[in-house]
C-alpha cells in the first residue's frame, strides 16, 4: 500500500514481488520493522494443530518501472537461530513489535496446547 502523507486521499496497493526462502502457507502470523528490514514470526499452517516458530527477514527492493511506476521486491531468507537462547514457542494470534530499533518482543498467542484447552472448555475457569 503507498500512501503520500502530502496527499491523504491518495492510496494505492501494488503488488510486491519475491523470491529466496518463502514460508508455507500461514495466516495468524506478526510481522514488524526493524531498520529497513521486515520480520515475520511464527502463525499457523492450513490444517488442524500445525502452529510455527519459524522467523523470516524481507528484504524490501524498490525499483521503478519504465513508466515511472513503484515496483516491489521482496527477497525472504528464513532465519535460523542457533545458541542463542530459547526459541519461543511455536504460536499464532500473538503480536510483535520492535523495542529501540534493534530487539523483536513476541507476546502472548495460541498454540496447539492452549487451543485445546480452549476446546475443552477450561478458558475462564479460576
Amino acid at each position: 500500500l503507498e500512501h503520500n502523507p502530502n496527499e491523504l486521499e491518495f492510496l494505492r496497493w501494488i503488488k510486491c514481488t519475491s523470491s529466496g526462502q518463502i514460508p508455507e502457507s500461514r495466516d495468524s502470523h506478526t510481522s514488524c520493522i526493524i531498520n529497513d528490514n521486515i520480520y515475520m514470526f511464527g502463525g499457523q499452517g492450513k490444517g488442524e494443530g500445525i502452529f510455527f516458530n519459524d522467523l523470516y527477514q524481507l528484504k524490501i527492493h524498490p525499483t521503478l518501472s519504465d513508466n515511472h511506476i513503484p515496483k516491489f521486491h521482496a527477497l525472504f531468507t528464513k532465519i535460523i537461530m542457533s545458541n542463542n537462547g530459547p526459541m519461543p514457542q511455536p504460536r499464532t494470534s500473538h503480536t510483535c513489535v520492535s523495542y529501540k530499533n534493534r530487539y523483536l518482543v513476541v507476546i502472548g498467542g495460541e498454540n496447539e496446547e492452549t487451543a485445546s484447552s480452549k476446546e475443552d472448555g477450561a478458558e475462564g475457569e479460576n
